[in-house]
């Protein structure tokens, strides 16, 4: 599996033909992974590898700014100065600059490829709450399955408070507690009863069905996206 690490930039023979060799075998990889509808961890991983650059990118502009200048001309019509930069770029800047303008645009393009992804699963999901529901939807249990398809998961539910130094959000974590086979003939409802007899601890007053319309690789793309448009559901009931 082709692999990209968090410091491929400035880690090892800096040379522009070499990391757009490294670049484009991971952009491969993840294209063979896209291509079969598998979205993590390729596109988190996406996601930090253009923001690093992008902040790189940022970072040596803002440095720019501050570097001596000296005039190097007066524009009389526009009445304006230009200058130059009196420290001048050495060669492994300019390789380094020329790799991340590779880079950026490359990287852009395939993190819009993922995201159409992400949203066309989104767009094949439905969520159907099964019995009767309490009026408590921070914890529950969800049962996710795909169409046409006879065995389903069964999650514990809970949402959490995160905080960082800057904000504060919520999220949802999911815990398996069983797989369960369903015959055509069973309903979803009826389910719901046999799971809580037999974990009659659980809270399953707020049950959920999450399904998807087609078949979609769980832990490598449903499971992720579910949980997020789980969250994003939830804040609307509230």
């Amino acid at each position: 599996m082709v692999t990209l690490s968090a410091n491929w930039l400035t880690e090892g023979h800096i040379d522009f033909e070499y990391k757009k060799y490294l670049l484009l075998a991971y952009l491969q990889q993840v294209d063979a992974n896209f291509q079969k509808v598998k979205l993590y961890p390729d596109l988190q991983d996406l996601v930090h590898h253009f923001h690093n650059l992008l902040g790189y990118k940022r970072q040596v502009e803002a440095i720019k700014q501050e570097f001596p200048k000296e005039v190097t001309a007066v524009d009389f019509e526009n009445f304006a100065l230009k200058f130059r930069a009196v420290i001048e770029d050495s060669s492994i800047m300019n390789e380094l600059t020329e790799i991340v303008e590779f880079s950026l645009p490359v990287l852009e393009q395939k993190l819009k490829e993922g995201k159409e992804i992400y949203h066309w699963i989104e767009n094949q999901l439905r969520i159907y709450p099964v019995g009767l529901q309490s009026v408590n939807l921070e914890s529950g249990v969800v049962i996710l399955g795909m169409k046409q398809a006879n065995e389903a998961c069964v999650y514990q539910y809970k949402v959490t408070l995160f905080e960082s130094a800057q904000d504060r959000y919520r999220g949802v974590s999911f815990s398996l507690l069983e797989q369960v086979q369903k015959s055509p003939f069973m309903t979803y409802e009826s389910l719901k009863q046999g799971l809580m007899r037999k974990h009659g601890v659980l809270n399953f007053s707020t049950t959920f069905l999450i399904q998807s319309e087609t078949q979609i690789p769980l832990q490598e793309s449903l499971l992720p996206v579910v949980k997020r448009h789980f969250m994003q559901f939830l804040a609307t009931q509230s």
